[in-house]
């Protein structure tokens, strides 16, 4: 399991994650995941919104940010990304590390808007059956099907940035504003 994820249930029975390959994933998850941008990004190309962060752990070790967290829809609140995240802070100049710390704007959308130049490379997609805490997080009743991926956000010199487990809500299919891949 994931280093991020792990920490979130350490003294917890952790969740039962199901590799799938990225054809295998079904519609809108497989374009919501698959892509070499940020959840951040892609999240609000497809709702049309920017969204907002809600940080539900934090603890800091060293140089490492450690965080599980929300993303919501900044109209309507409505839960859209649940993640845990290891953060480096040394990658970051002091301005950024301090909107890191603050914990109001999600880290995808600082990376973008201080164009720190980075590299997305997911390590692998999976479903997983929402436990309790999932569901209380994303707000969806039950032990519903989940889809996420883990992804390391690289900066120079293959530098990790953030490691990153990924999971999203159920979703209806909707269409997608074009939002350009990074490259």
């Amino acid at each position: 399991m994931p280093e991020p994820l792990a920490r979130c249930y350490e003294g917890l029975p952790p969740p039962r994650l199901t590799v799938v390959e990225p054809k295998q994933l079904p519609s809108p998850y497989r374009e919501l995941l698959v892509h070499d941008g940020t959840m951040t990004q892609m999240l609000e190309g497809f709702l049309g919104q920017r969204l907002a962060l809600r940080v539900l752990a934090q603890e800091r070790t060293g140089s490492s940010l450690w965080r599980q967290v929300v993303l919501t829809e900044s109209v309507g609140g409505r839960p859209v990304e649940l993640g845990a995240i290891r953060i480096d802070l040394t990658c970051f100049d002091e301005r950024a590390m301090a909107l890191v710390l603050e914990g109001r704007v999600p880290l995808g959308r600082l990376l973008e808007d201080s164009r720190l130049e980075y590299t997305s490379r997911p390590e692998c997609f999976f479903s997983t059956e929402a436990d309790a805490p999932m569901s209380e997080a994303l707000a969806v009743a039950g032990a519903q099907r989940l889809f996420g991926r883990w992804n390391r956000l690289l900066g120079q010199g293959e530098r990790v940035l953030a490691e990153v487990v990924e999971l999203l809500p159920p979703l209806e299919a909707a269409p997608m504003r074009r939002v350009a891949a990074r490259k």
